[in-house]
């Protein structure tokens, strides 16, 4: 799951370095299989690029938060347990509504 800043809570030009970093991280997530497979290079390669678009991103006043969670399928057709993995990024302003201290 991938999600925006609001139109509400950031400009156009915080949206769209949001959406980049967004579609480029998941490119990676797409192909992190294959970079692990080319090596430490290639993996020290990938995350340069990835700290270079966090840097962007900070230049714009964007965070980005991510989790990870671990789904279960029991039952159904296979007649067993299926596990896999939900990866969500989340880049927001920071004068986003939801990063404000309630109290």
């Amino acid at each position: 799951m991938l999600e925006s800043p609001s139109k509400e809570s950031a400009s156009l030009e915080q949206c769209d370095v949001a959406d980049q970093f967004l579609d480029t991280a998941k490119d990676w997530g797409e192909i992190s299989e294959n970079v692990t497979d080319r090596g430490l290079t290639a993996m020290r390669e990938a995350q340069r690029a990835l700290d270079k678009d966090l840097a962007e991103l900070r230049e714009h006043g964007i965070l980005v938060y991510g989790s990870r969670r671990r789904l279960v399928l029991t039952g159904g057709v296979f007649q067993g347990t299926t596990y896999w993995w939900e990866i969500s990024l989340a880049a927001l302003t920071i004068n986003d509504p939801r990063l404000q201290d309630p109290h």
